[in-house]
């Protein structure tokens, strides 16, 4: 498969594109603005989640383009960014078990198990009272929900194998 990257002023201006889309793109043909590009290098991994990979496109000696990888810290204003995210999706993930552990505790009272409804109740409060304090160092510690341990009868938080 054929690679072309946009050019103007001698600076690459896209990411590349394929050779086929370039020809639905401009079926008269691709306009000398593409040239030719090569993938050599792979995605770097980060070493810590505030870091980034950054891809740099760089023209190599036999005139095609190649992309290069680095790994750089992030800013401060994107660091913030993703802990504002995984902030938000814990929280979503959070009133969701929550959302779920209510509806499991109407279905005991409705089942008329009564432990199972303490035991529900109990983990309701875990969740209602659970708060995010920070998402560093590590991800936090959300409660767990009840599974139901067929073989004891009884609702708990794991079931040992």
């Amino acid at each position: 498969m054929k690679w072309f990257i946009e050019v103007e002023n001698r600076k690459t201006i896209r990411h590349p594109a394929t050779e086929d889309n370039l020809k639905q793109a401009f079926p008269d043909g691709i306009p000398d603005r593409f040239e030719p590009f090569e993938r050599i290098g792979s995605q770097l991994v980060p070493d810590t989640e505030f870091q980034k990979s950054v891809v740099n496109y760089v023209k190599n000696e036999h005139g095609i383009w190649n992309d290069v990888w680095s790994i750089e810290d992030m800013t401060e204003e994107e660091k913030q960014q993703k802990i504002y995210e995984i902030s938000e999706n814990v929280k979503a993930l959070v009133a969701s078990r929550l959302r779920f552990a209510k509806v499991m505790a109407m279905q005991c009272t409705a089942d008329s198990d009564l432990s199972g409804v303490q035991k529900w109740e109990e983990c309701i409060s875990k969740h209602e009272s659970w708060q995010l304090v920070s998402v560093l160092p590590t991800f936090p510690q959300i409660p767990l929900l009840l599974k139901k341990d067929i073989q004891n009868n009884e609702w708990v938080e794991s079931i040992e194998v």
